[in-house]
């Protein structure tokens, strides 16, 4: 009972945070949540305390090493993951991974972000750990990135390198209409740019 007690205060705390961070990007003082169904605003709010937690993790370590298993928890992360930031590789590992092929990186890396719950856990592992691993050198990871490594065939090394480039919503839209191949997905993209 003291855990679940604990996690509380650690996600109110992180929810005032994350709504701070929302409000102080705000430019209007528009009262949103007059008009909002209150599971939408909830919804809001636990995403922006999840993001203000992925920000900060090494922050929250550093002040109480025991709030891992409330990051865990509040991020998704299972227990076989470390949340600390790896040391740089030396040089004969930088080397080495790209003597790597990249289907195999980016199976390994679906493999290991598929145990994780959440986007902002999947995304604050690969921008921990498997930035470093995926041989396509993504500039950052968007839920367009998210979606072709969760459900989409493999991708070539050309593809996956334009994945962070599409419009995440456009991506998504494209998806649930049913166009798999990335060649179309990328084809109506650059329609929807030109229009």
């Amino acid at each position: 009972m003291r855990d679940q007690s604990g996690y509380r205060a650690f996600r109110t705390h992180a929810i005032e945070q994350g709504l701070d961070a929302v409000k102080r990007l705000a430019i209007s003082d528009y009262d949103e949540s007059a008009d909002v169904h209150s599971r939408y605003t909830q919804s809001i709010a636990l995403r922006a305390a999840r993001r203000w937690v992925q920000n900060n993790v090494s922050d929250l370590l550093a002040e109480d090493p025991g709030k891992a298993i409330h990051i865990r928890r509040m991020l998704g992360i299972p227990a076989s993951h470390s949340l600390v930031r790896p040391e740089p590789w030396p040089w004969y590992g930088k080397l080495g991974i790209f003597l790597i092929p990249h289907w195999l990186t980016w199976q390994h890396t679906r493999r290991q972000l598929a145990k994780t719950r959440t986007y902002e856990g999947r995304s604050y592992l690969y921008e921990t750990f498997y930035d470093r691993v995926v041989t396509c050198r993504l500039n950052r990871y968007t839920p367009a990135v998210d979606q072709a490594i969760q459900s989409m065939p493999l991708l070539s090394y050309v593809n996956a390198r334009q994945l962070d480039r599409l419009d995440a919503g456009w991506f998504t839209a494209v998806r649930k209409v049913g166009v798999e191949s990335f060649a179309r997905i990328e084809h109506y993209a650059q329609l929807q740019l030109n229009v």
